[in-house]
């Protein structure tokens, strides 16, 4: 596994008590800890050192989201480009509210519209905004699965135990999900992303378009070859679908909730 430049120096670790607070600089994180990569179980290493923010930024592009594995409280290691935090929340309760943050969706609804789109029901549901998306690992519905921004992802290395997952910003994730999963998810993280950013277009779009340009995504090896040949014109739907189905599933769960708050069926 290739080391962080963070990790390939022999520094000293820092007083603590210089760090108090609830925002980790990244620099300070790598001092901080002797780990190579980060996981739900030894995250913790490093955010015993920290108080707890009472919320994340909702309105910064999140890099990750890596649930502290504790027997009590839940737990999310927040990371963004040149710091972290932690919150006492889960990483679905951060990812809601990030919906909710920047288009004022409501997350059933979402997870419903994005069936919808697909034509199909999975539990791998990408969050996307029109300036980012963010993938889980596992099901939205475990607890542990950590959640990760594509755009950010610059090399996938697997080993016969795990996987690991470096981030442009020197942060290494280990996961015991397949590489060839972790792209897949990857793709469809993408691709809901360009499905929310046409929503937004006020100008035409060239159909061929690779929505490497087209997302504004960094070139690296991992990112060109998932989207090689990926173009706009092979986003599914047409600019405005989006909201209409959207707007159709909230009529469609307001009207169920109020049968059945009537005892009514349809």
């Amino acid at each position: 596994m290739k080391l962080s430049n963070f990790q390939l120096h022999n520094k000293q670790l820092p007083s603590i008590k210089e760090y108090r607070g609830y925002k980790i600089p990244l620099s300070t994180l790598f001092c901080l800890s002797e780990e190579l990569y980060y996981t739900p179980e030894n995250i913790h290493k490093v955010t015993h050192h920290f108080e707890p923010a009472i919320t994340p930024d909702f309105f910064e592009e999140v890099y990750a989201l890596v649930p502290i594995k504790t027997a009590f409280h839940k737990k999310t290691f927040v990371l963004y480009k040149n710091y972290a935090l932690y919150v006492e929340l889960t990483p679905l309760d951060i990812i809601q509210n990030v919906l909710k943050a920047y288009q004022y969706l409501d997350f059933k609804v979402y997870a419903r519209t994005i069936h919808s789109i697909f034509n199909k029901k999975t539990t791998i549901i990408p969050i996307a905004t029109q300036k980012f998306s963010i993938f889980s690992l596992g099901s939205i519905h475990e607890k542990e699965t950590i959640w990760i921004n594509p755009a950010r992802v610059c090399n996938i290395e697997e080993t016969n135990h795990l996987t690991f997952i470096e981030l442009d910003n020197s942060f290494t994730i280990g996961s015991d999900r397949q590489a060839r999963g972790i792209k897949r998810r990857m793709i469809k993280s993408f691709i809901i992303h360009g499905i929310l950013k046409r929503e937004a277009d006020a100008d035409p779009i060239r159909p061929t378009t690779n929505l490497l340009e087209y997302l504004d995504i960094p070139s690296n090896i991992v990112t060109r070859t998932i989207l090689k040949g990926v173009e706009y014109q092979h986003l599914p739907g047409l600019q405005g679908d989006f909201f209409e189905r959207y707007n159709f599933e909230a009529a469609f769960l307001a009207k169920r909730k109020l049968l059945q708050r009537l005892d009514i069926e349809e």
